[in-house]
């Protein structure tokens, strides 16, 4: 998670912007999505739980 800590060229730059030079939105979109699936799984186990009867 450092990459939330860098500062970020393109923030400076609008021409930077859609180039990503130093990959931090390409990263950031990796941890986002392992946080979806991560969360996708924890609702899928609870509404599996709630289908079998357990509260």
């Amino acid at each position: 998670m450092e990459d939330v800590e860098k500062p970020n060229l393109a923030d400076f730059s609008p021409v930077l912007r859609k180039l990503d030079p130093q990959g931090i939105r390409r990263h950031l979109a990796n941890y986002f999505q392992k946080t979806v699936v991560y969360f996708d799984h924890l609702i899928n186990q609870r509404l599996d739980s709630r289908r079998r009867g357990h509260e």
